[in-house]
């Protein structure tokens, strides 16, 4: 049997990677704010620190996306992530003064912001060399299991947290067990074909992804998600901070931000349905206007139980960044530069968004969050206003056909 091809259905390891491998996001998202202010740092070194995620984008994903365009297997990029995830942990654990901090939460930044990328891309790549007669999985039935493993956390993390001295760094321990489980798993990983590159830069995956992102139909999507991303940035970084300045225990913070899976995984689990009668366009500007709604609840009302209310917005908001980024651009790219078409579109859209987003966020908070969420409002609504007037639908064309005219 070739290489990279397959008589069974190859997508069950994947799902597992999904499950076990994205529920480390469910740690850093909500926790890691939380750990580097038991730490002691300040709003301003913790805005600093989540920057770095933001920094690394722009080295990570398309370096990482290159190479798994060329010759490395997917596979082994995603191993040696999780591997720099899990001692970053342990680097962490140790941490009791920014400098420490700092160097864990970079290597843990430099990991963790080009696996979705490389596992997306993946994905579509396994689909594309699936067997003759070996049904395609659509991607959101896969993605779908990434919601499942950022909930698991949030249900462990308060059994964790019980005890009388229990800390945040439980935490960690348990992102270190999940770190080894994804490393484990990644072996069943089904590897893929390489095709030779030839052409010199014109042809190379980075150059042409680069090149397609940047034409008329596709650069206004770009623009649109990048204030989308400052905004997003900006929440994620302070909305466990909200809470705590609400009152609310630091146990507890992960399973409340965890409510907005729940909405989260219906809307993943039913996008193909959902596409198929208002299209495209209409999911994301509904997206956008969700994310504009819940930043505004926030800045107008800051009590408990808005905070949980606004959760209820996650579904579509979140559904912009993890199912509808990577069908679109797999839908842009072509055969040889889908990792890199992920890769080129992290630093140029999520690169900038987490790296000014949280800065930003950070600088002109001052302990009054509702700034941050008021600034998130005015961005997400230029999103979904650009997104409105500007958005094309892709073709959904077979893998490796030239992008439609309308994207050119």
């Amino acid at each position: 049997m070739r290489e990279g091809v397959y008589t069974v259905d190859p997508l069950s390891p994947l799902q597992r990677h999904y499950l076990f491998g994205f529920a480390i996001f469910g740690i850093v998202q909500p926790y890691l704010p939380l750990i580097l202010s038991d730490i002691g740092l300040n709003d301003a070194q913790i805005g600093m620190m989540m920057a770095m995620f933001g920094v690394s984008i722009f080295v990570s994903p398309p370096v990482l996306g290159a190479m798994a365009d060329l010759h490395v297997q997917p596979r082994t990029i995603l191993a040696g992530i999780f591997l720099g995830i899990g001692l970053s942990f342990v680097l962490l654990l140790g941490a009791s003064a920014f400098l420490l901090a700092a160097l864990a939460t970079g290597l843990l930044a430099i990991c963790v912001t080009p696996a979705m990328t490389v596992s997306d891309a993946l994905h579509f790549r396994i689909q594309h060399e699936r067997a003759s007669g070996v049904a395609e999985v659509p991607f959101h039935h896969i993605r779908v299991m990434g919601a499942y493993g950022f909930v698991m956390p949030s249900l462990i993390v308060p059994v964790l947290m019980m005890g009388e001295g229990a800390t945040l760094s439980r935490t960690l321990y348990f992102g270190i067990v999940l770190a080894v489980v994804t490393l484990v798993n990644l072996q069943a990983v089904p590897r893929v074909r390489h095709e030779r590159q030839e052409g010199g830069l014109a042809k190379f995956p980075t150059w042409t992804a680069l090149q397609k992102l940047l034409s008329p139909g596709a650069r206004w999507y770009c623009l649109a998600m990048l204030l989308f991303s400052l905004s997003m940035s900006g929440y994620f970084t302070f909305y466990p901070l909200h809470l705590q300045q609400l009152g609310v225990e630091a146990r507890w913070v992960g399973m409340i931000a965890s409510f907005g899976v729940l909405p989260e995984i219906v809307f993943t689990h039913y996008y193909g349905w959902i596409e198929r009668r208002i299209g495209l366009k209409a999911i994301v500007v509904i997206g956008a206007l969700a994310m504009c709604a819940r930043l505004l609840l926030l800045y107008s009302v800051p009590e408990v139980w808005a905070a949980i209310l606004s959760q209820v917005f996650h579904g579509p908001a979140i559904m912009l960044i993890v199912v509808v980024a990577p069908v679109y651009l797999n839908r842009l790219a072509g055969v040889s530069d889908r990792t890199s078409m992920m890769g080129v579109f992290a630093p140029m859209v999520y690169g900038i968004g987490r790296t000014f987003g949280p800065w930003i966020a950070g600088s002109i908070s001052g302990g009054d969050y509702a700034r941050v969420f008021l600034l998130g409002v005015c961005l997400t609504l230029c999103s979904a206003l650009l997104l409105l007037v500007t958005f094309r639908e892709p073709v959904n064309r077979p893998v490796g056909e030239p992008v439609p005219e309308a994207l050119r």
